[in-house]
């Protein structure tokens, strides 16, 4: 037996199932769907519960929390702390580095404190500061008139400017240079080298100390610690501490180019 069935009829039908099945809107208004279960509609409207709560919680939560501003390390820079999703940033995205400065200069601080008067690890006022950078000075002008008197060949000033019990360090030996003894010596070289001259080159004083660069150079005429003079010229490199005591030399640290010398001279080093 052939079932026929007219055009149009079989999709009528299931419209009519589907329509007749869907679920009716809500009589609420507040999106619930009516479901012929009844657990099913016991669990939708305790979902919309729990909606509605919190809601109610976020607009409370937007209309109550007040913007704090937070100072940062940037001058005229602040960070503004605000409610739920209002967060906002002034001024920090047009820094490069907003925590670069974490400490304001100590402007007007510390004033009895100065790196320049930092000398051995010793602190001074404006005060003693200005006492202890005139004696630098004076340091220095002592070592200037000594030098100047080799130079000038005025070795009575060694009365005035060596110590009594003034030493040398040189060597690895320790020669006496109170005023007579420092004498002795500036005739000594002076007469082996008639042309004798120190070059000052540097000056730097602290505390009791004055360090010179103070390279010599003459012309080799006349014997001296035995060996036979050669007429060649030579240029030495010196450097000498000097420590200096109420205005006097009272110890010295001597350090010089010996080998160069004699080299420059033509001659072997004496023995000793």
């Amino acid at each position: 037996m052939i079932d026929r069935t007219l055009p149009g009829a079989a999709p009528q039908a299931h419209q009519a199932s589907v329509t007749q099945n869907r679920a009716q809107p809500p009589a609420n208004g507040v999106g619930l769907t009516h479901r012929t279960d009844p657990g099913e509609r016991g669990q939708a409207r305790l979902l919309d519960s729990v909606q509605r709560v919190v809601s109610a919680a976020q607009e409370l939560d937007r209309g109550s929390v007040k913007r704090w501003p937070v100072p940062l390390k940037q001058p005229r820079k602040r960070l503004y702390l605000t409610g739920a999703r209002q967060g906002r940033q002034l001024g920090i995205a047009q820094l490069r580095d907003p925590h670069n400065v974490r400490m304001p200069e100590a402007t007007g601080r510390f004033t009895n404190f100065s790196w320049g008067s930092r000398i051995c690890g010793l602190t001074a006022s404006p005060a003693t500061e200005g006492i202890m950078t005139a004696d630098l000075h004076m340091n220095k002008d002592v070592v200037r008139e000594f030098i100047a008197a080799w130079n000038d060949r005025r070795f009575d000033r060694f009365d005035v400017l060596m110590g009594s019990g003034a030493k040398l360090h040189i060597g690895g030996t320790e020669v006496p240079c109170d005023p007579d003894g420092t004498r002795a010596i500036a005739e000594e070289w002076t007469t082996a080298f008639p042309d004798w001259k120190f070059d000052l080159l540097t000056l730097v004083a602290e505390v009791d100390r004055v360090v010179a660069h103070m390279p010599y150079s003459g012309t080799f005429t006349k014997p001296i610690l035995g060996v036979a003079p050669t007429g060649r010229f030579a240029h030495v490199d010196e450097m000498v501490i000097f420590r200096v005591a109420n205005g006097k030399i009272a110890e010295a640290w001597e350090v010089y180019d010996e080998c160069g010398m004699w080299r420059q001279l033509g001659v072997q080093p004496p023995p000793g």
